[in-house]
């Protein structure tokens, strides 16, 4: 069984608002749990938290081994200030204290350090995002700072440009990276390359729902499997993670949506699952297995 490479516990698939509301006084033991027991009924016994502001992915990751399930969390995740990244994490206004807001993470017990390079999709225009993105000497930066501290990088960006800028950085895994340019998804080839998460179950999920202009969404969803069929073509490094959490995205349901969307995108492929255990192994390499972590 594959692991679930990007969820958030805190979130529950119906609406954000209302699920952080349960951990206003603090994580809350009985969601967390049931969440967990559902994991492990499915199966999944790896798991990677995009992290969250109130301390509910650390304490699913204490409560995990009680399930058989290894845990990783990155305490929770940062932002520029003024862009996207609240909804999961801490803001910086200067290098000061985006090293200082890393520094936290890593005596919290971070298991690994998270970005917010650039904002989310648009679905009312294809290729519109949200204000951001960050430039690349602070990305060039936080990475630099992280990986000295012997911390991995999981990233959260879409749009080629800032994408690039992420793989360059020395990013460990790109989260969704929507709109990418073809020649870029030729960076993740290697084992030194960065692995992608492609977390196109979210705009699966979100087909029919009449939420969103569906002609936009249907666009941008192709987009995303075109650049994953390509990605599989290519032998790039590629792994399952679905933003389980995310709406119309229930824990545990997403990791089985992201994985049909990968068996549809690359019908006719050989060795899918192959690609995707590398993918896992390379996460699980960089994130869970690293040695002589040094904390601030």
């Amino acid at each position: 069984m594959f692991g679930e490479l990007h969820t958030h516990i805190i979130m529950d698939g119906v609406n954000y608002k209302d699920a952080v509301a349960i951990h206003r006084q603090g994580p809350c033991e009985a969601v967390v749990r049931e969440r967990l027991e559902a994991y492990r009924s499915a199966g999944i016994a790896f798991i990677r938290d995009g992290g969250d502001h109130m301390g509910v992915s650390m304490l699913a990751r204490a409560l995990a081994p009680e399930y058989g399930i290894k845990y990783l969390s990155p305490s929770h995740g940062i932002h520029r200030k003024g862009l996207y990244g609240a909804i999961v994490g801490h803001a910086f206004e200067d290098e000061y204290s985006m090293k200082a807001l890393i520094d936290s993470a890593a005596k919290d017990g971070a298991d690994f350090i998270k970005l917010m390079a650039s904002g989310i999709l648009d679905f009312s225009e294809f290729g519109a995002l949200s204000p951001g993105p960050l430039p690349k000497r602070e990305i060039v930066s936080f990475v630099k700072h992280a990986h000295s501290l012997g911390l991995a990088v999981m990233v959260h960006v879409n749009g080629d440009a800032t994408v690039r800028d992420c793989i360059e950085a020395g990013a460990d895994s790109i989260e969704h990276g929507f709109y990418m340019h073809r020649g870029t998804l030729d960076l993740f080839r290697g084992d030194d390359a960065p692995v992608w998460v492609p977390t196109v179950a979210v705009t699966d999920a979100l087909m029919g729902c009449g939420r969103f202009d569906e002609e936009n969404l249907s666009r941008i969803h192709a987009s995303q499997m075109a650049n994953i069929r390509r990605a599989l073509e290519i032998g790039a490094n590629v792994a399952l993670g679905s933003d389980c959490g995310a709406y119309r995205l229930p824990h545990p349901e997403g990791l089985g949506r992201e994985y049909r969307c990968f068996r549809q995108a690359g019908e006719g492929i050989n060795d899918i699952d192959g690609m995707l255990e590398r993918g896992e192994a390379l996460i699980r390499e960089r994130f869970a297995e690293r040695r002589n972590i040094r904390r601030p």
